[in-house]
């Protein structure tokens, strides 16, 4: 043991005298305290850890909601946007016609005007006009079809009464919605 001048003491190792069977005895109960000690450090941290991920967790949960409530709401509002602008359309024809009618009849159009009457472009004038369609409304349902004006008045002028047949022989004539619907 050295003594100092301020006062202080200086022990070494020399100077501590414990019997050999404790020094084990100090040295676990020491280690077992530190560790312990240690391990509740631990244990808390994990639980703050836990407490700190779990917070987390339910709050990106609850956002993940809120952006699929959003964007189900979206979903819904552009399926009404769609359901509004094809009834509009469908409004515009004054019968309806489903989108697949409607361009049957366009392709029958095309090809009539292209092969029949060797007007590729499809022009009819200023106005239009060369085709028309004819609904037919019944208990069973409605039909509809689409005539070429150039064919009709053939057709009328060639068979009068019969002018369906024979506008149907000039190709003239396309079943939008035909019976075989029904």
């Amino acid at each position: 043991m050295i003594t100092h001048n301020d006062g202080s003491i200086e022990i070494e190792a020399e100077d501590i005298h414990i019997p050999e069977s404790e020094v084990d005895s100090i040295m676990r109960n020491f280690l077992h305290s530190r560790d312990v000690k240690t391990i509740e450090t631990k244990i808390e941290d994990l639980k703050q850890t836990l407490l700190s991920l779990e917070n987390n967790n339910n709050r990106l949960q609850k956002r993940f909601n809120e952006i699929y409530e959003e964007k189900w709401k979206d979903n819904e509002l552009m399926e009404m946007k769609q359901k509004m602008e094809r009834a509009i359309r469908e409004r515009s024809y004054g019968f309806p016609l489903t989108e697949e009618e409607r361009n049957r009849s366009y392709d029958w159009q095309r090809k009539h005007d292209s092969e029949v009457h060797s007007n590729p472009e499809g022009y009819h004038g200023a106005s239009g006009g060369g085709f028309s369609y004819t609904f037919y409304p019944t208990g069973l349902g409605t039909t509809c079809d689409c005539f070429c004006n150039q064919c009709k008045a053939r057709a009328i002028r060639e068979a009068g009464a019969k002018w369906y047949d024979r506008c149907k022989e000039l190709g003239g004539v396309c079943e939008v919605v035909g019976w075989e619907a029904f």
